[in-house]
């Protein structure tokens, strides 16, 4: 009996945690004008959004990386917040369309 009543918590705990996990989304962003001494203020600044909760940035590529709640902000949002700070933001091309602009071959 005691392992039968063991079973349904398990099985109870494990359904809720799944259904209130929340969503995580990831954005990478180019952002131009950032130097090595900038990466503490773009960083704090993305993470001082509400729903925003990891950020990570790649100096070398000018790229950044940040992990959020959809529910909670969007990605324009986002966006907005740092070219207010002063910062050039646009997302990275898809590989497919950057080989195919260069290329100039379609269809294969």
């Amino acid at each position: 009996m005691r392992a039968f009543v063991l079973a349904i918590l398990l099985i109870i705990t494990f359904t809720t945690s799944s259904l209130f996990a929340e969503e995580k989304k990831t954005l990478e962003l180019r952002v131009f004008g950032i130097c090595p001494v900038c990466i503490g203020d773009v960083k704090a600044k993305v993470l001082g959004i509400s729903g925003v909760k990891d950020a990570d940035i790649d100096i070398v590529k000018k790229k950044i990386r940040a992990s959020y709640n959809p529910e909670s902000v969007s990605e324009t949002k986002i966006i907005i917040a740092l070219r207010q700070a002063g910062y050039e933001v646009r997302r990275p091309f898809e590989i497919s369309r950057v080989e195919s602009a260069a290329l100039g071959i379609y269809g294969i």
